[in-house]
């Protein structure tokens, strides 16, 4: 682990806008369900965050306010839909918003992101830009009182302007490429019917990429990150160790990333081993604060750096 004299650390501050991420079960709707909606973000725990929630543009104050971080909603019927808006404010004041909308359908359908998230982060893998993802269909069909199996169904799906972009015998998982071009949103819609045509079933859903994250947290002596303090934190006084991890960057690319950190207007390194991670080590008594920055860099696919910067208020 990398480290850097600073003066004593009081406290840091983190004021980038929130990734905020929507997890909805099931994803596609059917008529009269139930579903659950839940706000994630990797920077604070839900129990300290106000989240608001809106919905088809009218804000819900019943279902909103300090934790409210899952909601439940029942569907309408096939062919309505539902906008869900969430704003999450965070201990410090700073905003994060999520939005999508889900029609309604006779057909379930979920959506699986090859993008990375660390293995303690709760919430969904987000799709990015030039990312792979699977959208499956999770169909049921009842002929002569038995149920059809899934893969004996025949499967037509669409993306965006693209018809029959798969079609076949039990293809009820379809493998897509999202566009690297910013706010790009996929259409993606299917049609099951069994090989008789005697039952019809369709479903749609929208993928919405967003962006890679890169978030610095402090380290926990007793090992492992913070990540409730990530927005405000009283670290040790003599050493102070930081770790930046990335989010929802390709599975793919997870291996080759780079990181690059800077103190001020100097730059440091981790080691060679743990490049993702740094150590602060306090030399002086004197009040003043100073930037702590951390890069993320893929430099195969065509996803840009990114980057969190990080006050740290010393004394």
């Amino acid at each position: 682990m990398a480290m850097f004299a600073v003066a004593d650390i009081a406290y840091a501050q983190f004021s980038l806008p929130q990734p905020v991420s929507l997890t909805v079960t099931p994803s596609s709707l059917s008529p009269g369900a139930t579903v659950v909606i839940r706000a994630e973000t990797p920077l604070f725990e839900p129990s300290a965050a106000v989240f608001k929630w809106t919905i088809d543009g009218r804000a819900r104050p019943d279902i909103s306010g300090i934790g409210k971080n899952e909601i439940q909603l029942t569907t309408g019927v096939i062919g309505t839909s539902i906008r869900v808006i969430v704003a999450v404010t965070d201990p410090s004041g700073t905003q994060g918003t999520a939005s999508f909308t889900i029609p309604v359908s006779d057909l379930a359908l979920s959506w699986f992101a090859e993008t990375y998230v660390p293995k303690w982060y709760k919430g969904k893998a987000l799709p990015v830009g030039d990312s792979v993802v699977d959208i499956a269909a999770f169909p049921n069909v009842v002929l002569g009182g038995k149920q059809i199996p899934p893969e004996n169904l025949v499967y037509q799906w669409s993306l965006d302007d693209q018809d029959r972009a798969l079609v076949g015998l039990g293809k009820r998982v379809f493998r897509i490429r999202t566009s690297d071009l910013p706010k790009t949103t996929h259409n993606i819609h299917v049609v099951v019917e069994d090989t008789n045509k005697r039952v019809r079933q369709e479903g749609e859903i929208f993928i919405e990429p967003t962006s890679p994250r890169a978030v610095i947290y402090p380290v926990s002596p007793l090992g492992g990150i913070e990540p409730r303090s990530a927005s405000l934190f009283q670290p040790n006084r003599e050493t102070s160790d930081f770790q930046v991890e990335p989010f929802f960057f390709p599975v793919e690319s997870k291996r080759n990333l780079t990181y690059e950190w800077s103190v001020g207007a100097q730059s440091i390194e981790g080691t060679p081993e743990n490049p993702w991670a740094i150590t602060l080590h306090s030399l002086i008594q004197q009040v003043f604060s100073t930037i702590l920055s951390a890069a993320i860099t893929d430099p195969v696919t065509s996803l840009s750096s990114v980057s969190q910067q990080v006050t740290i208020f010393l004394q």
